[in-house]
């Protein structure tokens, strides 16, 4: 349905695809093929979510809510807040929870800077993060490590597009390297970030998927 829909949305994208803060306009197909994961990546952020059960999980990006729709469905008992910058992007993925009878998604439009502090001291601790609003260096560390306040040491954070570019291969390394951080693992498209001190000494695997 996506994939067929023509409409146009105007945004503003803060990321690295389209230069800081440049109004676009795309179609919601357009937009569906750039951020959509897939079934087979939204099906593996599904089973995460399912077999981890968060009570609280964060998103930043919600973009038009595939990936949020298969969290949020994960753990139906649950609550996913879903951050998204551009009002339009974001209107229509309230659309897309609505069509689907989602009803644990909370979605705050508006820059991460503006929201991220409000969730931070709203939400303690946040058991499961899906990091896909920002393709920076520096934005992405930044907003890691003000979220590791708010994680556990059975948190889980789900970074995507790790070897995108440039940057992002950098922020993986250093995410890699951080002290709390003692697992992870490379699927390519997205690495999982563990901090469970029983895993005693830092372990870093790469798996083909």
């Amino acid at each position: 349905m996506l994939l067929k829909n023509k409409t146009p949305l105007e945004f503003q994208d803060f990321g690295a695809g389209t230069g800081l803060g440049k109004k676009n306009h795309k179609t919601i197909a357009e937009i569906t093929r750039h951020a959509g994961k897939g079934r087979k990546f939204g099906r593996l952020l599904f089973r995460i979510a399912h077999y981890y059960q968060p009570a609280t999980m964060l998103e930043l990006g919600t973009s038009l809510g595939l990936s949020a729709a298969y969290l949020a469905s994960g753990r139906p008992e649950g609550n996913l807040v879903t951050l998204e910058g551009a009002v339009a992007v974001a209107k229509e993925a309230k659309n897309n929870f609505d069509w689907l009878g989602i009803k644990n998604i909370e979605l705050i439009t508006g820059g991460f800077e503006d929201s991220l502090p409000i969730i931070k001291k709203a939400t303690q601790p946040v058991d499961l993060i899906f990091m896909d609003g920002n393709h920076r260096l520096e934005p992405t560390l930044r907003y890691f490590n003000e979220l590791l306040e708010n994680m556990g040491s059975c948190s889980v954070v789900i970074v995507d597009d790790i070897h995108w570019s440039e940057e992002m291969e950098s922020a993986w390394i250093c995410i890699k390297d951080h002290a709390r951080v003692l697992l992870t693992i490379d699927l390519f498209f997205m690495g999982l970030v563990f901090f469970r001190k029983s895993f005693k000494i830092k372990q870093h695997f790469a798996i083909r998927f």
